[in-house]
């Protein structure tokens, strides 16, 4: 079939981008070698092992907001017991620190099923999709990171929480100043109901001094994408 009329083309050449992006950001771990690296809605870990393998000297902390992905994923992995560099956390990270209601999509027990790593802090979703609220502890990563010495970190983050990132950015003031570069999942229409959309969160970030490397997205593809971001003095926290 011709690309042009193949409706599939936009999400293979999406799914090609993102591998693309996804070594890059390697890429950027290995040569700027933040001392932290944050994954915020980690879900079942795969990428935090992968950034572990990486970066055996950083400081790996994974933020997974639902019990039932961290007891199923998390409490007794023995991965955790190789990579001793891995910290989680079973919170929800927003601009508070407290408890916070969390939205739990319906959907089977197994990781394959993709709703599995769809929860959010937004509560409705705009399909109509059927979930179920939940309360959970959670924390801002400039309250998480305050007595562990911001300043005197560099941070590499990877965030992934659905419709969210606009409460993780609000309380990630003092991290964002010391962050060299993020990958950061947004959305193009709302799949959480009046959810900030992809424009608004990337001119937020460029006026927090970044700019975009790169972005997945492409028009009749996916209505979400990946954006990498790369701090404009990114050099002077790791040759200060």
């Amino acid at each position: 079939m011709n690309s042009v009329n193949d409706p599939s083309a936009p999400f293979t050449k999406m799914s090609t981008r993102d591998k693309y992006l996804r070594d890059l950001f390697d890429r950027l771990l290995l040569a700027f070698k933040p001392d932290t690296l944050c994954d915020v809605g980690a879900f079942n870990g795969e990428e935090t092992f992968r950034f572990a393998e990486l970066m055996p000297e950083a400081n790996i902390f994974a933020f997974e907001a639902s019990d039932l992905n961290y007891s199923q994923f998390w409490v007794g992995n023995e991965r955790l017991k190789r990579y001793t560099n891995v910290k989680i956390i079973n919170q929800a990270i927003t601009d508070y620190t407290g408890t916070v209601d969390f939205n739990v999509l319906d959907a089977e027990d197994t990781a394959a099923d993709w709703r599995r790593a769809s929860n959010s802090l937004v509560e409705t979703r705009a399909d109509g999709l059927k979930s179920r609220k939940i309360t959970v502890p959670c924390t801002t990563l400039d309250d998480f990171f305050a007595p562990l010495a911001i300043d005197d970190r560099t941070f590499m983050l990877w965030i992934d929480v659905e419709g969210a990132l606009d409460r993780v950015l609000d309380g990630a003031t003092s991290v964002l100043e010391r962050t060299i570069g993020m990958r950061v999942e947004v959305e193009w229409k709302e799949l959480w109901a009046n959810q900030k959309l992809a424009p608004e969160l990337k001119s937020r970030l460029e006026a927090h001094g970044f700019f975009v490397v790169g972005d997945t997205y492409l028009p009749n593809g996916y209505d979400q994408s990946d954006v990498l971001l790369l701090r404009k003095d990114a050099l002077n926290l790791v040759c200060p």
